[in-house]
């Protein structure tokens, strides 16, 4: 009887995943700035998080197979596939860091990404839209059978006996394809980042950027043993009231790959527990720093670019994940979920953070402070206020 349930959990699960289609994809543009490739990329602004290896693959033969046979579960009417097995049988490979709250895969050519807990997925540095929640039990790593479908992009099959049957389409044995006139971040200078974001508008009308370096990405937080990766967008600071009731904006047109919607404020407990862990650590863990950010919406743009708005109060009618958006449009309200004064239930600290990724990475990683100031000057100019 229980293989039997077994069975029609997963065949139902699986019906559900298919039918509810594709997700949305985003159009990579290419960018091909002047670079400089003796330049060392400058001083660091902040300490970098080491890039964690890629576990080794197994031996796998030199040609994929056509398909490949992985344990599978429905949990709560939505399939999950095994990460590893289906890695393996495919030449792939799988890192979980289970203290930065992070899962790296090298599969069928591509790099994914995901952070614990959170339903986002990375794909070569952009993400895309869905729910992509990981599930982590002990050594095994489950993701939900639309990893398969938008990661991926591979049929299933079917689906029996607590496994499915998934079709291997364009797969390969590299780790990863390298990718032509991406721009490779490291390599570029500040004048080229500038370039590289001048068509972004303010996130709040009206708006100008912040004089102030506490406000500005590189900014030590001490709180958190970290530094903050984004710009501060305050009353008194931006020539602009912020209340609750002030719009935030999309910066241009994309595509709503994370808005949440259904968020619900930590209690006071959890929050002092996760900074305690930082303190700990001596720095700020991906999976708490992304809970620290309280309400998001994340916007995913052509050319790799991602725009991430946190600390919201509310998210707009209309802005569900995979709704695309129009520069200008609003996406949700300012507020302070996720700080200290958000969880007290207060109007203090009110104010809009906005990250700026460039295919997963902060605009600003290899660049200097001076630096920083200047592109930020350069995309926010007064004019465009």
């Amino acid at each position: 009887m229980y293989a039997i349930g077994m069975r029609v959990a997963l065949v139902g699960a699986l019906c559900a995943a298919l039918v509810s289609g594709c997700a949305q994809e985003t159009t990579e543009m290419p960018l091909d700035p002047a670079t400089n490739p003796g330049m060392s990329g400058g001083e660091s602004a902040v300490k970098q998080r080491a890039e964690r290896p890629i576990e080794p693959r197994p031996e796998v033969p030199s040609r994929p197979p056509a398909a490949v046979d992985v344990p599978a579960k429905a949990v709560n009417g939505t399939l999950y596939v095994a990460l590893r097995p289906l890695a393996d049988q495919v030449g792939g490979s799988v890192a979980h860091d289970p203290v930065e709250g992070t899962i790296e895969a090298a599969i069928g050519g591509h790099r994914f990404s995901w952070i614990v807990g959170a339903p986002v997925l990375s794909r070569d540095g952009v993400f895309l839209p869905g729910d992509f929640t990981p599930v982590v039990e002990g050594k095994e790593i489950w993701v939900p059978l639309a990893f398969v479908r938008d990661g991926l992009r591979w049929p299933a099959q079917t689906a029996e006996g607590g496994r499915i049957r998934l079709a291997v389409q364009n797969a390969t044995v590299e780790a990863a394809k390298p990718q032509p006139n991406r721009p490779a971040l490291a390599t570029l200078r500040a004048a080229d980042v500038a370039a590289y974001l001048q068509h972004l508008s303010p996130p709040i009308r009206g708006a100008r950027l912040s004089s102030r370096a506490s406000h500005l990405p590189g900014a030590p937080r001490s709180y958190r043993e970290g530094v903050h990766e984004g710009i501060d967008w305050y009353s008194g600071y931006t020539g602009v009231a912020i209340t609750r009731s002030t719009p935030v904006v999309a910066m241009a047109d994309g595509v709503v790959v994370r808005a949440d919607r259904a968020y619900r404020e930590m209690p006071k407990a959890e929050r002092d527990r996760l900074l305690a862990e930082c303190r700990r650590l001596g720095r700020t863990p991906a999976h708490i720093l992304d809970r620290l950010r309280g309400r998001t919406v994340w916007v995913q743009h052509d050319g790799g670019l991602l725009t991430r708005y946190a600390h919201l109060s509310a998210v707009a009618d209309g802005i569900d994940v995979g709704a695309r958006v129009k520069r200008g449009q609003v996406l949700g309200y300012v507020g302070n979920s996720g700080t200290s004064s958000g969880v007290a239930g207060t109007d203090e600290d009110l104010h809009l953070h906005l990250d700026i990724l460039v295919y997963g990475e902060p605009f600003w990683k290899y660049l200097r402070s001076d630096e920083i100031r200047l592109v930020l000057e350069a995309v926010f100019s007064p004019e465009k206020r």
